[in-house]
């Protein structure tokens, strides 16, 4: 995305996070985003981009919704796992997409964002919390952090593109208003892409040796996880995958 480098705080972006994507388009090009749902729970991502895709158009210059192995603020924070997430990036975005990162406030996300390329919709619980993104033009602040009040604010960032149905608010405000049922992962794996922990291919890192990700020195301050941070998430997915073959043995 974009050909060159650029220097933020004296740090030197590789090119996948120039903003011109976004901005010098064009009249006659279609600009084709990538849609990446970063919240922690894989069951919600997986929910939140299902219902997405129910409602985007078939022809929409929406190349893919995924669910990366790791979300929240590890996607950005976590230095131990970049190379996983560069895998798996480079196997499910296609090339020359403009991110869309769909995510929930956490402390230590807010200080990521700005001069990222692309864009990205947070959802957050309060006034005060929304706040911590005021002036971040790259960022479209939810009304609140329900998955029904992020897909919304989603549907309404791209509402310039035709990108989603008509009627996707009436149909994702009938979707996610209902209770969660058993076995949300049975949705259109094949049109969302690897939505799963699992990596069904690899790909080779990129030849430069930069990441396909944001994943720029935090600013001074910014949160780093620590060790219990990831001992907590192991934790949880192993919680998740003793779920699943419960699920599998329950309907064999």
């Amino acid at each position: 995305m974009g050909g060159g480098t650029r220097v933020h705080d004296g740090v030197t972006a590789p090119p996948h996070q120039e903003a011109t994507a976004i901005t010098t388009r064009s009249e006659n090009q279609v600009t084709a985003y990538a849609m990446t749902v970063l919240l922690p729970d894989v069951e919600d991502a997986q929910r939140l981009a299902a219902a997405l895709d129910e409602v985007r158009r078939p022809d929409a210059p929406l190349a893919v919704i995924a669910v990366p192995p790791v979300r929240g603020l590890a996607f950005f924070a976590d230095a131990d796992r970049q190379a996983k997430i560069d895998r798996w990036w480079a196997h499910a975005i296609p090339h020359s997409t403009v991110p869309v990162h769909l995510l929930a406030h956490e402390p230590g996300v807010a200080q990521w964002l700005p001069g990222l390329d692309g864009r990205f919709v947070v959802g957050v619980a309060s006034p005060q919390d929304a706040q911590l993104y005021a002036g971040l033009r790259n960022v479209t602040v939810a009304a609140g952090d329900s998955l029904l009040a992020i897909a919304l604010a989603a549907v309404d960032q791209l509402a310039f593109e035709p990108i989603f149905r008509e009627d996707a608010t009436v149909r994702l405000e009938k979707r996610l208003r209902r209770p969660p049922v058993d076995g949300v992962s049975r949705f259109r794996r094949a049109r969302l892409r690897p939505t799963d922990e699992v990596l069904t291919s690899v790909a080779p890192p990129p030849a430069s040796g930069h990441h396909p990700i944001p994943n720029l020195p935090a600013p001074e301050g910014a949160t780093v996880l620590n060790e219990d941070a990831r001992r907590e998430e192991l934790v949880r997915a192993l919680a998740e995958t003793l779920r699943r073959l419960q699920r599998i043995r329950s309907t064999g």
